[in-house]
Order: C-alpha cells, then structure tokens, then sequence
C-alpha cells in the first residue's frame, strides 16, 4: 500500500465508486484518471487531507453534487477525489431582516436546504438546467446560471456572502466579516478591511481552494406564480421584442427563450410525452415567470401587457399546451428536468454569455459551421437563453443531442462527419471566435480552448503565478483552468 494510502485510509471508501468519476454519462467525451475517492465526515477531515495531500505531493480534485453535468470533476493527472456529501449540516439561519442568510456546508443540495427554509417562509434562488440535487455551495461557488436572473442580475457569487476554505497546507481562510474577530452578530458581511485573497477563487473550481463552508443570501419564499407567454417563428425578433418589454417594465422573475426541443425537455414528462411535445410546441417561446404574492403578480402582468400592447407584441395567459403551468412551477420550486431530458434524449452542453446584440453574430457563425460538417442543426441541436438583469447580458446554451444513452469516451456517436468530442471543441471555438465570453471554464477541455488564445496568454500568465502562491505543490484540481502545467512560484515569496 502506498504512504498515501496508509495515511488516508480511514477516509477511503469503496473503489466499486471510482467508475462513477473516472466516465461520466453526462459527459461522455472525456475519461477521468481517478486514483481514489475519499469522504470527509467533517470540516476538520478536509484540512488533514490537504496536509497529507501536500506532503506525498497527491492531486486533489473536489466533488460535492450529485450530478455533473459539465465534466467539472474530471482530471487528466491521477487524482484523488474528495467526495464531500456527507458534509451536509445547516450550521446556522439567521432570519432577521439584516441578516437573511443560512450558513451550510458544501454537501447540501439545493431540495434540502429549500425544505428546511421554506419552514419559515424562505429559499435559496436555484440554477437553470441543473438538478435540485445539485450542492448550493458548489452552484454558487461555480458561477452557475441562476434561474431568476432577469429582475436583478444576481451575480453568482454575490450569493455567496462570506465563506471559508482550505489551503494546499491544511489552514482555512475565513472571508469578508468571517475573517474579523469581532464578526457581525447582525448579518454577513462580503467586504471586511483586509485584502480579501477568498474573492481571487470564486469561479475557480476547486483548483485554488476547497470550500469547506458558506454563508449564503436567502429570500423569502415566494406565494405562487404565474406564467405568460410569447411565441415567433424567429428567435432575433424574440429576443428585441422581450428585451424592450423588460426594460420598459422591470417585471419577472425570469425570461427564458427556448426552442421546441427544449421547453420540450423542460416540461416531459415522460419520453413519449417529450416526442409529443416536440412535435406540437413552436419553433421559438419565452416564458414569462411573475412570482410572489397575488397582488404583486396582478400588477407586474398588468405592466407587462400594457407594455406588450405598446409594442405590439403578443403576450399570452394561455400555455401552448395543457398542463405547462403546473410543471413549470414545479420545476421552479423543486427542479428536475434537466435530469429527465437527458434520460428522454442524451446530450452534451455547450453555454456561454453574450449580450442582445452579439447573439445573431454567434449563431450565424455556429449555423454555417455546423452545416459545414453535415450536422443538421434542427434535428441534433437545441437552444435556450435566459436574460440576465432585464436582457443586459444573456446565458445561452446549446444541447447536443447525440442520441447513444450508453456513449464513453472509446465509443463516441458520431455527428455529421466528426464526432461527439470533435464537435463539441469545434462549437466552443465558433463562441470564442465570434465574440462569445465564457465565464468559467467548467472542464479542463474548455480551459485549454480558452487560455490557450493569444489574446488571453498574459491572463493566463497571471493566473498561473496566483497559483504558484495559492496551491505551490499543484496537488487541487490542476486539470482545472491549468490542464497540468501548474502555477509559476515565485522566489519572492509573491505573486
């Protein structure tokens, strides 16, 4: 048995576990070199597996979701997984109007955390496409799209009040009002007098930094909802005409745009009913959700088709088919399809960020591109936006139905004339090339697609000596953003 096992072996579990991480069913494209999986039962377990983990020079990569959906855990250099789902504990809510926020642990999902809130009148905003099963605190710390961006942005980590996190060297770093000894006994605070290094590893998944605990942002539980709706046979009107409604209104908490193949995927409820739907939904709709009290509901719908009347947009009560409300408030309350749609139809995502204007840019290039290389873009690819902060900035996701439920990386589907992984690369340097911004890079192949570009080779420079001060010994997640190379240590001790 090697040192490291011998030092870690009360937190080994089974190796049977090691094929869920080293292939990926929802990222088919790519095999993971997992030496071992580990399970901290507590916070002070992940600062002794950092220490062991430093000293025999072992690879670390964190895993704390049930699902994931991106390749995020997968590395190309033998590893370690630490698997935090145990670690599960609301350590404490405080409910009082300048608090409103629930310290947790990086194992909770999203559904445990609302039950518990939703006691007492409270929840945490939930990611598009994601499953409820879904860690909060790796949702926030990633970056995830929330779904009720439109109203106010809600910056990712912003969600994130103050946290705490380990070292490569085993010590925990408090943030923002958790870092001075006083604290704020009246709520968290993000901001505190020192320089606040936590701010540099958001977005960084794991490769400068474990999370070990949040404070996070809750809202009050809102009544009920209601959904409107518009529909076109053309997505760029779509997206002027909804983009002008909100702006002029400020209503909603969400406007999502979706094609058939995909509010298909978010409302089957089985794979005979997502055919179905597939078939009778129009080509383009955006789903309007108003939330809270009926009061306020009555007046954000009565703005929007007022507003909608001004521009001559047709704003609808009436669902394109029977019984999409009910689902659509259940997705919002408890969200599940994006699992189900990939049970009813296996696909691979490719998301990014751009604004109203760039969109047709984007998509103009992606459809030549893809007719290019023989792929039809209507039977194989689907399309979903979500505005962000009433259509400033759009998240935007295109799904590659490849259709082989029992895909890996030795037997990958060919689409067109490449195949799987081929055409996913090719699709993210189509965003790349025309403008589109990827936020966080959330495997090491979309983090070689982007640092590797010439015009982002001085930021990648700096980010590799952050890393050399943060994680010296290149043991966390160094697939992640530096695909092995690790940070540059600096002999002065600094970045």
């Amino acid at each position: 048995m090697s040192s490291w096992r011998e030092d870690l072996k009360d937190l080994l579990i089974d190796d049977q576990i090691l094929n869920k991480y080293r292939i990926n069913p929802f990222f088919p494209i790519a095999e993971s070199t997992v030496q071992a999986v580990i399970q901290p039962t507590d916070k002070k377990e992940i600062s002794e597996i950092m220490k062991i983990a430093t000293k025999h020079k072992v690879s670390l990569v964190p895993a704390s979701s049930k699902y994931d959906f991106h390749g995020s855990t997968l590395s190309s250099k033998d590893s370690i997984i630490i698997d935090m789902s145990k670690l599960q504990e609301i350590t404490s809510i405080n409910a009082s109007f300048d608090g409103m926020s629930v310290d947790i642990e990086p194992g909770l999902s999203f559904n445990q955390l609302n039950e518990t809130l939703e006691k007492d009148g409270f929840r945490v905003i939930t990611p598009i496409r994601m499953s409820g099963e879904t860690s909060v605190l790796s949702t926030y710390y990633g970056r995830y799209p929330l779904l009720e961006a439109n109203r106010h942005g809600y910056e990712q980590d912003w969600m994130i009040l103050t946290y705490m996190f380990a070292t490569y060297d085993g010590s925990v770093v408090s943030t923002g009002s958790d870092g001075l000894e006083t604290g704020t006994p009246q709520g968290d605070c993000p901001f505190s007098p020192r320089m606040d290094v936590g701010r540099l590893i958001l977005g960084g998944m794991g490769a400068f930094g474990i999370l070990t605990q949040a404070s996070c942002k809750i809202k009050y539980k809102l009544d009920e909802y209601e959904f409107l709706y518009s529909q076109s046979e053309s997505l760029d009107e779509l997206v002027s005409s909804t983009r002008k409604l909100t702006l002029s209104t400020e209503a909603a908490q969400s406007v999502m745009l979706v094609d058939n193949r995909m509010f298909a995927g978010l409302i089957g409820s089985s794979k005979n009913s997502y055919r179905t739907l597939k078939s009778q939904l129009p080509k383009w709709t955006a789903i309007f959700a108003l939330g809270g009290s009926r009061e306020l509901i009555d007046v954000e719908k009565k703005d929007l088709e007022e507003a909608a009347n001004g521009l001559k947009l047709e704003l609808s009560e009436e669902p394109p088919t029977g019984g999409i409300n009910e689902t659509l408030e259940k997705e919002y309350r408890k969200p599940e399809s994006a699992i189900h749609h990939f049970e009813y139809d296996p696909h691979i995502r490719v998301e990014f960020y751009t604004t109203a204007g760039m969109l047709s840019r984007i998509r103009d290039a992606m459809t030549e591109y893809l007719r290019g290389i023989g792929v039809d873009e209507d039977e194989s690819i689907g399309f979903i936006m979500n505005s962000i902060e009433l259509g400033r900035t759009y998240f935007c996701e295109y799904d590659l139905f490849y259709g082989e439920p029992n895909a890996s990386p030795a037997n990958l589907p060919m689409m067109g004339d490449v195949n799987l992984s081929e055409l996913y690369k090719g699709m993210y340097e189509v965003i790349l090339d025309s403008g589109g911004v990827i936020n966080v890079p959330r495997n090491s192949i979309v983090s070689e697609l982007v640092y590797k570009r010439a015009e982002l080779q001085q930021y990648y420079h700096s980010l590799r000596r952050l890393k050399g001060v943060m994680d010296p010994q290149n043991i966390m997640h160094p697939s992640m953003l530096f695909n092995g190379e690790g940070g540059i240590v600096s002999n002065m001790g600094g970045a």
